[in-house]
């Protein structure tokens, strides 16, 4: 998996449903490079904290051979690279192989898969769909949120390489599966809430 763009952004204000919103996705690419930090993206603009940035969600990442799916879907959009907000564009990622818990080697720094990226409103707003949300829903490509343990410069033409796996194998893919599902069943519930690499904030309750 190589680096193809490296990108943050300014706070920008969008109109949803008449509500006036700060977001920070648009991403724009930046030539010189990105620091990963242990909780977010530096010079770059987080604005809802509550569902971007911190320990679990420091960076963001995306897969560019995934642009596809979502740009035959809407041809219309103003497609860039950083489209999905993302701070990191690889040339290729699949979420259905990638670990909870897994650590990557990218640039200088040393970062731990954490969870996938569940869709917003602003997401629907950037690709002009509200039913955006339903069908990012649906794919099988959510991108990875990363915790930083070794912070660092990462640039375009990186490598992400695999510098250690671990025994509980459960795929980002199957954790957005599980965390988008209607109901949990037990299984489910034992496989997330077991899996000590498993942020907190997406630990099951039996009753949902």
């Amino acid at each position: 998996m190589r680096v193809i763009s490296t990108n943050i952004s300014k706070k920008r204000t969008i109109n949803i449903d008449g509500t006036l919103v700060e977001t920070g996705i648009y991403k724009q690419a930046v030539e010189k490079g990105v620091v990963l930090g242990s909780t977010d993206v530096q010079e770059d603009n987080v604005v809802d904290r509550k569902y971007h940035g911190g320990l679990d969600m420091a960076c963001y990442i995306f897969g560019y051979n995934n642009y596809p799916y979502f740009q035959t879907k809407y041809p219309n959009a103003d497609w860039e690279i950083g489209m999905f907000g993302e701070n990191i564009t690889l040339d290729f990622l699949n979420e259905s192989t990638m670990t909870i818990g897994d650590l990557y080697e990218i640039g200088e720094a040393i970062i731990q898969i954490s969870q996938p990226r569940m869709p917003c409103s602003k997401l629907g707003y950037r690709l002009g769909d509200k039913g955006a949300i339903k069908y990012f829903t649906d794919s099988n490509f959510p991108g990875v949120y990363v915790r930083v343990l070794k912070p660092g410069l990462v640039s375009s033409g990186d490598e992400m390489n695999l510098w250690e796996t671990k025994t509980e194998k459960l795929s980002i893919l199957e954790l957005y599966r599980i965390l988008g599902a209607k109901s949990k069943n037990t299984h489910q519930f034992y496989t997330v809430n077991s899996n000590p690499w498993v942020p907190e904030k997406c630990k099951l309750n039996l009753k949902e």
